[in-house]
């Protein structure tokens, strides 16, 4: 009987264990108990989802409206300072209030920056001429071919007076002297080869474009140049070179400075070498005794493809025409022929 029952007995219930959660496509997760959707899950979700999404935008237009204000902000600040300076960059801000971002960059670039600048005023040069001018004064003799212009209150001396003071070097004559004009001249270079609109970080920290901060220098010293009533002459360059600018009045310098900051002309590669003799060759062309000093500033990105040896430079340019390089997101070894050259490296 024992056996039977451990044999046939019903076996003894083994504890159950909850059914599992089964997922829901809509609502992610399904009642414990009676299998269903759990409504009130969807809902709290789709609550929180929706202030999550409400909590994001208002974030992200608060940045927006920040950003906005801090752009306002720098504007006010950058036509601020341009209007202080005055001149001709001030005339035309005047002339478009409302001129975009980065053409007001420019501007302003124009204004403030001082790392490239030349001395481009008219100078005056006195040289001694051996004919009689305005502009004399008595000086002893320091030379032998001066006995003839000697003084008559020393030619009247008795000899051996008059060799006591040659001697001593105490013999006076009258030295001339003619004052000339110096004109200075600046011959930019601009190289607006395709990589010129790469990116890059302004001096004022904001981020632009190689080709901003250069219309910003060309600009400021196109208004150094008329200030100072300096020849002006711009030519853009890359694989050749093109047109040539030049500038002798205000009125030129206006047109050439609104020009300066709407045009976008654009090349493939740089050919600094072909540029730079073609500027020294516009030059030699222009030459006068008047123009003392001649600037070539030429302004690029890359290295010269087929370009000029050192030797070759040196003869092109010779005494009177000094070359000025500005680097803009390159660097030259020390074996580049145009290292010599650099006033100013930017990255």
């Amino acid at each position: 009987m024992l056996l039977t029952a451990k044999l046939f007995g019903k076996k003894r219930d083994k504890k159950s264990k909850p059914p599992a959660k089964k997922s829901d496509a809509r609502s992610g997760v399904l009642d414990s108990e009676s299998g269903k959707p759990d409504h009130d899950g969807l809902s709290q979700q789709s609550a929180e989802s929706e202030e999550e999404l409400e909590r994001r935008s208002k974030d992200r237009k608060e940045r927006e409206e920040e950003e906005r204000k801090r752009k306002e902000l720098l504007r006010y600040k950058k036509v601020q300072v341009i209007n202080a300076k005055g001149g001709m960059i001030k005339s035309l801000l005047d002339k478009i209030p409302d001129m975009p971002g980065e053409k007001l960059e420019a501007l302003y670039l124009a204004t403030t920056q001082e790392d490239i600048r030349f001395d481009l005023k008219v100078g005056q040069k006195s040289e001694v001429v051996n004919y009689p001018t305005t502009d004399m004064e008595i000086v002893p003799l320091d030379d032998p071919s001066q006995l003839p212009g000697v003084l008559p209150m020393d030619l009247i001396l008795e000899d051996e007076a008059f060799y006591g003071k040659l001697v001593n070097g105490e013999l006076l004559h009258p030295e001339y002297r003619e004052t000339s004009t110096e004109f200075k001249r600046l011959y930019i270079l601009w190289d607006v080869s395709a990589s010129m609109w790469d990116s890059m970080r302004m001096p004022d920290g904001e981020t632009g474009t190689r080709d901003i901060w250069a219309r910003a220098v060309i600009a400021g010293l196109l208004v150094d140049a008329v200030k100072g009533r300096a020849e002006y002459f711009l030519r853009p360059f890359a694989e050749h070179p093109q047109e040539l600018r030049s500038v002798f009045t205000s009125a030129e310098a206006e047109k050439l400075l609104l020009w300066i900051l709407n045009e976008s002309e654009k090349g493939s590669f740089t050919h600094i070498g072909i540029a730079v003799e073609t500027a020294v060759e516009d030059i030699r062309k222009r030459q006068n005794a008047e123009t003392r000093m001649n600037h070539i500033l030429c302004i690029t990105d890359g290295a010269d493809n087929g370009g000029l040896t050192k030797e070759q430079l040196e003869k092109a340019l010779g005494e009177d025409i000094k070359l000025h390089v500005v680097l803009i997101g390159a660097t030259y070894g020390p074996d580049h022929p145009l290292t010599p050259y650099v006033m100013a490296n930017y990255q």
